[in-house]
């Protein structure tokens, strides 16, 4: 299932995605080579093992925002403006 998925991710998120395909690429490993580090970490370190088993993508993601934003391609607008606590907005039951 994670392999057949694979072509779609690679066109979506670097390939046709908005911006220079080398930022794309940069970013994009980036984080895959920082997940794997944090797991190959948990792996090899029995006193991170539960902390990066669990965060493993929560690091790589930050470290990808990061590494975004360094190159000017992450826009924090929407960050800013949001409010810290809010209730969520239920609606009715129309599907139309």
């Amino acid at each position: 299932m994670g392999l057949s998925l694979l072509p779609g991710a690679l066109n979506d998120n670097i390939f046709e995605a908005t911006g220079n395909v080398n930022q794309n690429i940069i970013i994009a490993g980036t984080t895959g080579v920082v997940m794997l580090i944090a797991i190959i970490l948990s792996l090899r370190v029995p006193q991170l093992k539960k902390a990066l088993k669990v965060s493993s993508i929560v690091i790589a993601l930050i470290v990808g925002s990061a590494v975004a934003t360094a190159m000017g391609r992450f826009d924090w607008s929407t960050v800013q403006q949001a409010h810290w606590f809010s209730l969520p907005k239920f609606t009715s039951l129309h599907y139309a």
